[in-house]
């Protein structure tokens, strides 16, 4: 899942880091970064810390909204 700080830096799990190695989730106008599903992160995001970020456009995307349609 894709997620962006709303206020302030978040810490990452302990032991991971961003692609750019990082280990905190920086808000807007910051890039989202993509995270593994884990309890952690949905906490955060519950607390109102982090905010889901949309998913990248591109094929999957669409045809996934065509499955949703049909």
């Amino acid at each position: 899942m894709r997620v962006i700080a709303t206020q302030h830096p978040v810490p990452l799990l302990p032991g991971t880091t961003t692609k750019d190695g990082k280990s905190f989730i920086d808000p807007a106008p910051a890039s989202p970064v993509e995270v593994e599903e884990h309890a952690y992160y949905r906490r955060r995001i519950a607390a109102g810390e982090l905010n889901r970020a949309e998913e990248k456009s591109g094929a999957k995307k669409a045809a996934k909204n065509d499955e949703a349609k049909a």
